[in-house]
């Protein structure tokens, strides 16, 4: 089916990006980030920046920094309701 068919091509893509990605979530664990630490205020907020700017990347349209949060929306079209 198509639906089957879009999660191999996903699976495949990520198999195929396997050290790309690995490098970018070594990247992102290595901002010192713990929230409970006051010291580490403007290293959340580049956690947060970092997700945000990776969210955009792949299609989300609408990225916010809200507190200490990020949020995503993406719309898409159900091209089976047309």
């Amino acid at each position: 089916t198509t639906q089957t068919t879009g999660v191999q091509a996903a699976l495949d893509h990520l198999d195929s990006q396997v050290e790309a990605h690995l490098r970018e979530l070594d990247d992102f664990l290595r901002i010192e980030s713990v929230s409970a630490d006051p010291a580490r205020v403007g290293e959340v907020r580049h956690a947060a920046q970092w997700i945000m700017l990776e969210l955009a990347t792949i299609g989300f349209e609408h990225v916010a920094i809200d507190g200490d949060l990020t949020f995503a929306e993406r719309f898409e079209v159900d091209r089976r309701a047309q």
